[in-house]
């Protein structure tokens, strides 16, 4: 609803990432979340509420499904091995919410892995 006042604006941000935890369901529940707040936004356009989007999926733009899948496990690998080097530098007390996907070693390993390559 257009108020006439110069200088208002509203914005939020959503995280679907974590919801790509494998006890949460996986890339397939990420990939249902997401999808969710990307139709949820067509219908913000579709009602003339909406100017712009930032989805660092890309998915907003491309639509194509594969490469945000792909994309969220290239996340979640960098955001491990990045966690993993915090819990070196400052201990096992560090917790952040990649630290709780059942395959955080894994997602490390494979993080550290790509970054020397």
């Amino acid at each position: 609803m257009r108020t006439k006042m110069e200088g208002w604006r509203w914005g939020s941000f959503c995280k679907t990432q974590y919801a790509s935890n494998p006890e949460c369901g996986g890339v397939e529940n990420f990939l249902r979340c997401h999808l969710l707040v990307v139709r949820m936004l067509d219908h913000a356009k579709e009602l003339g509420i909406l100017a712009d989007v930032s989805d660092e999926g890309d998915y907003w733009s491309k639509r194509d499904l594969p490469a945000l899948a792909k994309e969220v496990g290239e996340w979640n690998e960098m955001i491990a091995a990045g966690a993993g080097k915090l819990k070196d530098w400052f201990g096992a007390e560090v917790q952040t919410t990649i630290t709780r996907f059942p395959n955080f070693e894994r997602l490390e390993a494979q993080g550290r892995q790509s970054e020397t390559v």
